[in-house]
């Protein structure tokens, strides 16, 4: 082409986006968040009577929080971008399972009798109907052949466990309910066995757990977004979180919220290396935080604590936790901190709620007298509490998984559930201390030991492992079994155990 020839085509560059566009698109949560805060907090001075100025300090404060939580968000949606592809058929699978566990309106024992499926149980069973296909059709087509995977290891002694619930129907309170609630539980721990009989990669299994912290972080943020919605039914008498549509109970958020704080520290602060996403998990912790202060779980704060000091030792970081012990426990006895505190967890019971635990002990005691009249058989499972125990009370259970055990079957349930839970244990500890692991797997098994210690210290005041859904019991289970077959997989011969570089450069 000549010099000072126009070319015959010139494409034009691209234009940038509107400004405006994306400046409106940057204010709209701001606008949002102030939207919500202003009613919540309008509402709060006016019908719970909370201090004007607390209320205002909170929205002078909202400005650098919803700065801070727009940095999150934005990383939040790329990590989801990120782990989207990851999700399979069998995620959604655990997506069904869980959420045929979301409850609409509670019954007594007496309308559960009268009316055992009305048009909103069905919104329960339906999901468990389609996952019972799915696995059935899945096990005669062996796409995979996951019953051997219900027979072998801790699965195989839940199995069992299972078994003597779905065997104590027969000599029930109430048969029908036994028999559902049996096939309930063994419903959840089948899909267990099909992921363990799936998964070869322990990077596939660590999706099936972020899977799992991910509905629960979605299910914690739909009840506060359900909040100015429905306040009257997302805040209850005692001044404390729950979710309204489904519901949410404030002592299962007040658990959520705590482990939700104990990951995302522990994803924060790796064994090695600096972590991923941090802004990601410090927006995590503090809807976790937020969560369980308002929730006012007093069993969430103590499992918290342990579970806290549990991960430091095993992580070896005890010194953080002796000097913020030496620092924390003066600040509480000797300064108004203690008494605040004390003031905040006594959620204004009496004397009397306190030393019975909000009357868990009187429930346990005409338990632990039933359970004395049928020694040897026990009630029937997940029947004996309700239908017998408590049938004139209104609680769904005894709060208390062992016993919940105990009370409907006996020694014969009792055993294997124990076994199990010191099984899971031995494994996670001998495991996490073995050279063999990865510094990716060590960082998992670190951190089921700490959800593992949190669930373990609720059994005794909660029902974490026996009722459907267990979600928290059956991730560390199956985790802890993910190890204990890949490993008993090599030949001694062939086991090749994982070295850091240092430890290879000592032996040098």
């Amino acid at each position: 082409m000549a010099t000072g020839t126009k070319p015959a085509w010139n494409p034009e560059p691209a234009r940038p986006a509107s400004r405006s566009a994306v400046a409106l698109l940057k204010f709209l949560p701001f606008l949002l968040v102030g939207v919500i805060g202003s009613v919540v907090g309008g509402w709060l001075v006016m019908e719970k009577g909370v201090n004007l100025a607390l209320v205002s300090l909170a929205l002078v404060l909202a400005l650098p929080v919803m700065w801070g939580s727009w940095i999150g968000f934005k990383e939040v949606w790329r990590v989801l971008v990120d782990f989207w592809p990851q999700v399979k058929w069998w995620h959604w699978i655990w997506f069904l399972s869980l959420s045929s566990s979301f409850v609409f309106r509670y019954r007594s024992a007496s309308e559960i009798s009268q009316s055992p499926v009305d048009s909103t149980a069905g919104l329960r069973l339906a999901p468990e109907v389609i996952v019972a296909c799915i696995l059935i059709a899945r096990l005669i087509f062996r796409k995979p052949d996951w019953g051997p995977s219900m027979t072998k290891g801790i699965v195989g002694s839940m199995t069992i466990f299972g078994s003597v619930c779905l065997l104590s129907s027969l000599w029930s309170v109430k048969f029908s309910w036994t028999l559902y609630k049996s096939l309930e539980y063994l419903l959840d721990l089948s899909i267990i066995a099909v992921v363990l009989a799936i998964v070869r990669k322990s990077e596939d299994f660590k999706s099936f757990i972020d899977w799992t912290w991910v509905i629960a972080g979605v299910t914690t943020a739909w009840v506060w977004i359900g909040l100015p919605i429905w306040p009257q039914q997302s805040w209850a008498e005692e001044s404390r979180l729950a979710g309204a549509y489904p519901i949410v109970s404030s002592n299962e958020l007040g658990d959520t919220g705590a482990i939700l704080i104990l990951v995302a520290a522990i994803r924060y602060w790796p064994l090695v290396g600096k972590g991923k996403n941090q802004a990601f998990y410090i927006l995590t912790a503090l809807l976790g935080a937020v969560t369980m202060i308002a929730a006012q779980t007093r069993s969430a704060f103590a499992g918290l604590a342990v579970a806290a000091l549990v991960v430091l030792y095993f992580a070896g970081r005890t010194k953080y936790a002796v000097w913020g012990s030496i620092l924390a426990v003066p600040a509480v006895i000797f300064t108004s901190v203690g008494p605040k505190i004390m003031s905040y967890l006594q959620r204004d019971q009496s004397a009397e709620e306190l030393t019975t635990m909000s009357s868990r002990l009187d429930w346990w005691s005409i338990g632990y007298k039933m359970f004395m009249q049928h020694p040897f058989t026990g009630l029937g499972a997940y029947a004996g509490s309700r239908f017998a125990v408590l049938a004139n009370i209104g609680a769904p259970q005894l709060h208390s998984d062992w016993l919940e055990v105990i009370v409907g079957t006996s020694i014969w349930g009792l055993t294997p559930f124990l076994i199990s839970l010191i099984w899971i244990w031995a494994i996670l500890i001998r495991y996490y201390r073995g050279r063999w692991l990865t510094p990716e797997d060590r960082q998992l098994t670190l951190e089921m030991i700490g959800v593992m210690t949190v669930i373990t210290i609720h059994s005794f005041v909660n029902v974490e492992m026996t009722w459907h859904h267990p979600t928290l019991f059956l991730i560390v289970l199956g985790w802890a079994e993910f190890m204990r077959r890949r490993l008993h997989a090599r030949s001694p011969g062939r086991t090749q155990l994982y070295q850091t570089p240092v430890l290879i450069e000592q032996q040098r």
